[in-house]
């Protein structure tokens, strides 16, 4: 899970590069706080309501990896 989770930075850090010079420091890292604390909230509030039993909440415990995936990306843009 680490190395998919540096993969989702790398990617996110290309195109942050990329378009950095055109649209200035402070836009991307708006963008990237803004998604980062959403992503923070929606994974706090998936272990505080499931954390009790994943097994039976599956598809929560999965939302919880892909906002943390989320979180990285955003991470990488911002």
């Amino acid at each position: 899970m680490s190395g998919i989770m540096n993969l989702v930075q790398l990617v996110a850090v290309v195109p942050a590069f990329l378009v950095l010079d055109r649209v200035g420091r402070k836009p991307p890292l708006l963008f990237g706080s803004i998604g980062m604390t959403a992503s923070h909230f929606i994974v706090g509030a998936m272990i505080a309501r499931y954390s009790y039993n994943w097994d039976e909440n599956q598809v929560q415990a999965w939302v919880g990896v892909a906002f943390i995936l989320a979180f990285m990306a955003f991470f990488g843009i911002g």
